[in-house]
């Protein structure tokens, strides 16, 4: 594997690393056994697996950005979201509720990414440049409102078939501009892929594929797409390195494999992964990524108040 320093190494390599800061009941897959009306009475372990990622993070000397739910910021500001900033990650928007934007109207989807946005913002001071939308369910219309409520860049893209819920978007709309795209106005960071023969895309990002994949294969395949691509871009969800978060049963028996599986090997792999690859934010893949952290500060913010 290749070594990575600060995200910039020598050679040219970038990782960028993205955690998806939601709870174990808001995942897409438990959502016939945990509505959305049953939140409030779920156990939440955000704080707590965030604060385990911290320390993790920190053991490893990685700097990250920190996609966060507008609501789960809202709940949690001090224990949550300033914990966050404090440690100088990036704090970015995961959306308000959780929401699939295929469920949402445009002005729905645009007051949900704005609340979001301007939450993290209100407790920070500081401004939020990055985007991931709930399960990867991006559009192109959604990349434009995200574009004109002020976001630099979303980090969405998910090019395989694993998945009904990932959105897609056109290739002429995209404007390859280093490692990543543009589209309009938006950069766009993909999660990366590997394609097999040229042609198989096959899910190397993170989430449940990096928990389902045998640990050598997955170290093997990114060797691959950095020897190829030259970029990674990995993310996870705090629940994923909690074993002990409620089992849900009233699911199907594909959701509550895709849930589950292996969650008692996902910090110890996780932790591997670190120590092989020098990770940096999100918005250290964008071609002005460094003045980005010159400008804005070691977490991705400034000391300004964001002024509304």
């Amino acid at each position: 594997m290749v070594a990575l320093t600060a995200g910039y190494s020598m050679n040219g390599y970038v990782a960028t690393l993205g955690i998806d800061v939601e709870d174990w009941y808001h995942a897409e897959n438990v959502q016939p056994a945990c509505p959305r009306a049953t939140w409030e009475q779920c156990e939440s372990r955000v704080e707590a697996s965030v604060g385990r990622l911290l320390e993790i993070l920190d053991e490893t000397d990685t700097k990250a950005t920190f996609f966060v739910l507008g609501c789960l910021a809202e709940k949690y500001p001090g224990t949550l979201v300033e914990r966050i900033a404090h440690a100088g990650h990036e704090l970015g928007s995961h959306g308000y509720s959780h929401h699939l934007l295929s469920r949402l109207s445009d002005a729905e989807f645009q007051e949900d990414a704005y609340r979001s946005k301007a939450v993290v913002e209100d407790i920070t001071g500081r401004p939020v440049l990055g985007y991931r939308a709930p399960s990867f369910s991006i559009h192109l219309r959604a990349l434009e409102i995200l574009s004109e409520l002020g976001y630099i860049y979303d980090s969405s893209l998910n090019r395989v078939w694993a998945s009904s819920r990932y959105g897609r978007i056109c290739a002429s709309k995209m404007k390859k501009t280093g490692r990543i795209y543009r589209v309009g106005d938006l950069y766009e960071v993909p999660m990366s892929r590997l394609k097999l023969f040229g042609v198989v895309p096959v899910p190397l990002s993170g989430g449940g594929y990096f928990r389902l994949f045998p640990w050598p294969v997955w170290r093997l395949g990114v060797r691959r797409i950095l020897s190829q691509q030259g970029f990674y871009n990995f993310y996870l969800h705090p629940w994923e390195i909690d074993p002990g978060f409620p089992k849900v049963r009233n699911i199907s028996l594909l959701n509550r494999f895709r849930h589950h599986v292996n969650l008692d090997k996902t910090e110890g792999r996780f932790r591997a992964l670190l120590e092989t690859i020098k990770f940096r934010p999100v918005s250290q893949a964008l071609p002005e990524g460094p003045r980005l952290l010159k400008k804005f500060g070691r977490g991705g913010g400034t000391g300004l108040k964001v002024e509304r």
